[in-house]
């Protein structure tokens, strides 16, 4: 029987292969790799923004351009753009299918989508430009890189029309690049822009490897393929050599990784990096990156370094003849080591998050909120400190929206607030706000230095966490909620 995407979507060994993810594994190596991850004694609140989105409009990323309209742009897994107003009304942007879309099984279609720096800036030569990363057939373009096989991952640009925020400019629509994906997993799933302005794209290894094979893994650090890597471009072609397929430009000061090196590649040696981010403050690259075996990861990314699969998974060796893990020296000097991880015990498929640059949830300032794709049987959140790399469980208060099932992505809006897409065979976006909304300081308790910060912002429009009731506006409704709690201890 052939099945549906939605039927794929029904159960959660099915949804380990939407999106692109590996198949999850379990079994051999270490009894207990790490120790069980703990409670990090903080609670957030996950607030409803969208519902409903089932496929095509599965949402899988998101994306705020920053240019003072409040429009998330989300990718939907079946290969559409969907528009979340401020009002939380949905509208469709973008249908980006077409005669070569491949999109069934559920590992295929939109994955990615990311605003150009430079959306909100009219002077800008990305002024309204955004990118999008679609699944097409194997057959459907000549590839710039990659392997024919399964299919074709290709990045696209398209252009806002700057005289409708709601309208894609007509003839807009541009390739920058297309990849040959010889397997239906571990593709390329992640754009981010790096504080310079440069495009940040992650890929995996080209295919899970059964037991007893190395296959796809050996790519990941054979840095003459494009395989398990990130890769670094101007998509303008403004700065840097010009790429042969001439759509886009290679910074100059990208890392020369030897002989017959690709250009492109920026960091190297991963297996299947599933969502990417940076941090806006430090310019710091994270990537939450899925282990075959036992170890799931979060990396910090740096300008040329092999971060060890399949030589390593995570921190550990990896034998790839029976998929094991043991603790022992580097088998090749300078390999990097994951800032976090954890074993299966807690999760089976890390899905990565954003390090919290807003306001509205003071107790996570500075930290990476992340998550499991299906934890142990429903996902979970977690929070990891970006000096220690200790990573805990984030509690949900039960008194706001569910953490859904399944979490397919995170994503963050100009302000640096977060949000969860997730769901099953309906998906959602939540917004992650404060499980004790009043307490403005974070410090537990609501009383006078809360009440001191939100009079000095009070008649403002971006009062941050002092907008408590989040309508745009610190006025008397948010007076009167934090009187009305003076006095209360957060838990």
């Amino acid at each position: 029987m052939v099945e549906s995407p939605m039927q794929r979507f029904a159960g959660l060994a099915a949804g380990a292969v939407i999106l692109g993810l590996p198949g999850i594994c379990s079994g051999g190596g270490l009894a207990d790799p790490l120790p069980a991850l703990g409670d990090s004694g903080l609670t957030v609140r996950l607030e409803l923004v969208a519902g409903g989105l089932v496929y095509p409009t599965l949402p899988t990323a998101l994306m705020d351009p920053g240019d003072g309209l409040g429009l998330l742009y989300v990718a939907g897994l079946g290969g559409v753009v969907t528009l979340i107003r401020p009002d939380g009304i949905t509208a469709m942007l973008l249908d980006t299918t077409n005669a070569n879309t491949q999109i069934v099984p559920a590992n295929y279609g939109m994955t990615a989508i990311a605003a150009h720096p430079g959306f909100a800036d009219p002077m800008s030569p990305g002024h309204r430009r955004f990118y999008t990363i679609t699944t097409e057939s194997n057959t459907a373009g000549t590839l710039d890189f990659g392997l024919s096989g399964n299919h074709q991952d290709v990045l696209k640009e398209w252009r806002v029309d700057p005289a409708d925020p709601e309208m894609i400019e007509d003839g807009s629509e541009r390739e920058v690049l297309r990849i040959g994906q010889p397997s239906p997993d571990h593709n390329m799933t992640a754009i981010a822009f790096a504080i310079d302005g440069t495009m940040l794209i992650s890929l995996g290894d080209g295919g899970n490897s059964p037991r007893g094979q190395s296959v796809w893994g050996d790519q990941a650090r054979d840095v003459t393929n494009i395989f398990g890597s990130v890769l670094r471009i101007d998509p303008l072609g403004i700065s840097g050599v010009v790429s042969a397929n001439g759509a886009y430009s290679i910074p100059a000061n990208n890392p020369d990784l030897g002989p017959g090196s690709i250009d492109e590649i920026w960091a190297y040696g991963l297996r299947s990096p599933y969502r990417m981010s940076v941090d806006g403050d430090s310019g710091e690259i994270w990537v939450g990156s899925v282990g075959q075996r036992e170890i799931e990861s979060v990396y910090r990314i740096g300008r040329g370094g092999d971060h060890g699969w399949n030589l390593k998974e995570g921190s550990f060796l990896y034998d790839f003849v029976d998929q094991t893990v043991s603790i022992g020296p580097d088998p090749v000097p300078d390999l990097i080591d994951p800032v976090g991880e954890y074993d299966h015990d807690d999760g089976k498929s890390v899905t990565g998050g954003y390090v919290y640059r807003g306001a509205r949830v003071p107790a996570v300032a500075g930290k990476y909120v992340f998550g499991d794709f299906i934890g142990q049987g429903s996902a979970r959140l977690f929070v990891m400190d970006t000096s220690t790399g200790v990573i805990e469980e984030l509690s949900v208060d039960p008194g706001g929206a569910a953490l859904p099932p399944l979490i397919y992505g995170f994503g963050s809006d100009a302000d640096g607030e977060l949000y969860v897409m997730g769901g099953s065979s309906a998906g959602m976006v939540l917004r992650i706000v404060s499980a004790c909304p009043n307490d403005l300081n974070g410090d537990g308790v609501v009383d006078t230095a809360d009440l001191g910060l939100l009079i000095s912002l009070f008649g403002g429009g971006d009062g941050g966490a002092a907008d408590i009731n989040n309508d745009g506006a610190v006025d008397t409704a948010d007076l009167g909620s934090l009187i009305a709690a003076f006095g209360s201890v957060c838990d």
